[in-house]
C-alpha cells in the first residue's frame, strides 16, 4: 500500500510537471542525485539514517537485499524531493515509513 501511494505520487508529479505551470522546476543538481545526499526533509533523512544503521545490525545474508530496498526507496523519494511543491508530501510518506518499517525489520534482527 505504501509503495502504491509513493508510485502514485511520483506519477502525479510527472503529470503535473509535464502539463506545465508558471515556471519549470530546475533540474536536480548532481548533489541531489548522489546516493547518500540528504533530502533536506528531516523525517526522510532520519529514516534513511536509521535504516542504514539497521542494515549493519542485520545478518550478513540479508544485508544486500536490505541495501537494495533502501536504494530503491531513496530513488523513488529523490524524484519527489526535487520539486518544492511535493516536499511536504514526501515528509508525510517518510513519517509513515518510519511507523511501518521498523516492525518489518525486526525479523532481521534490527532494533530501530
Amino acid at each position: 500500500m505504501f509503495t502504491r501511494r509513493l508510485i502514485g505520487l511520483v506519477g502525479a508529479v510527472a503529470v503535473v510537471s509535464a502539463c506545465g505551470g508558471s515556471a519549470p522546476e530546475p533540474a536536480p543538481s548532481a548533489a541531489a542525485l548522489a546516493p547518500d545526499a540528504p533530502f533536506e526533509v528531516a523525517a526522510c533523512d532520519t529514516f534513511l539514517q536509521k535504516y542504514a544503521a539497521c542494515i549493519e545490525q542485520a545478518s550478513e545474508d540479508v544485508r544486500d537485499g536490505l541495501r537494495g530496498q533502501l536504494a530503491r526507496r531513496r530513488q523513488a523519494w529523490a524524484k519527489v524531493a526535487v520539486l518544492d511543491a511535493t516536499k511536504s508530501t514526501l515528509a508525510t510518506l517518510c513519517v509513515e515509513a518510519s511507523r511501518q518499517v521498523p516492525t518489518e525489520l525486526e525479523s532481521y534482527g534490527c532494533s530501530w
